[in-house]
């Protein structure tokens, strides 16, 4: 019987949003597997070591208001999305000075030796007034392709090879919190040309059939005639179905220098 059902996996969600505001860090080491990555709203990338770091140095929490949590099976990992409002101080300040952070989180969790363990955690900030198991080399050269296929295609506003490389299920959610489908995703990017200014640092993770693609990226985008660069972190799940790789979320975040 798999360990990996939205019952099991929502009752780890409230337990490990717990341990947040207990600040029991040890007990969070144990839900985060030794691979963990984070991609917090400044778009940094930590690993668990880091996150834990600045978890005790940096983040107090005092209250944690989920949304409602939407559950994607994936053979051996669970996709768990979800808003997400969060009262928090910054170490050093008075613990009289909390201020209100609403973010989109998404979550990788994946079966380990019958455990399950939190692999990725990726926030976006929502722009509102409320203030891996490593994968063999031929599969991670191919999952690489295919993100450049995918780059590719965003340049070209290539709506074709942007629904043959998005699955049906395709999710969206932009650097301001807002979430497209498919469709809606495609249509994005042919509203708004834009093109790479500098090779994107990837990492990929593989687990099994399902692959985590994350790393930040630098674009010059074209809208209304008026050029501009952005930075953001990228992170995308793809998965294989019939020997065919297909992007099926994707989430960014913007870099503010």
């Amino acid at each position: 019987m798999t360990i990996l059902t939205p019952e099991r996996i929502a009752s780890d969600v409230e337990h490990f949003d717990a341990a947040l505001i207990a600040a029991d860090y040890d007990r969070l080491a144990r839900y985060v597997s030794a691979d963990f990555m984070m991609v917090n709203p400044l778009a940094q990338r930590l690993t668990k070591t880091e996150w834990l770091a600045w978890l005790a140095s940096d983040i107090r929490y005092h209250r944690i208001e989920r949304g409602r949590l939407t559950f994607r099976g994936l053979g051996d990992c669970i996709l768990v999305t979800s808003e997400v409002k969060a009262l928090m101080a910054a170490a050093g300040l008075s613990v009289g000075l909390p201020s209100l952070h609403h973010t989109f989180r998404t979550e990788v969790w994946t079966d380990h030796d019958d455990c399950r363990e939190l692999r990725h955690i990726h926030l976006t900030r929502v722009d509102q007034e409320v203030t891996v198991h490593a994968g063999d080399p031929d599969t991670e050269l191919e999952l690489r392709r295919l993100e450049q296929r995918r780059s590719d295609a965003m340049e070209r506003c290539d709506r074709e090879s942007l629904d043959e490389l998005y699955a049906d299920d395709f999710v969206l959610v932009h650097g301001d919190g807002s979430v497209d489908d498919k469709e809606g995703a495609i249509t994005s990017a042919q509203q708004i040309r834009r093109r790479v200014v500098s090779p994107r640092e990837l990492k990929v993770q593989v687990f099994g059939d399902v692959a985590l693609l994350t790393g930040p990226m630098t674009l010059a985008v074209n809208q209304d005639g008026h050029e501009r660069e952005i930075r953001i972190q990228l992170g995308q799940l793809v998965r294989r179905q019939d020997q065919v790789w297909r992007f099926i979320w994707s989430q960014v975040t913007m870099i503010c220098d």
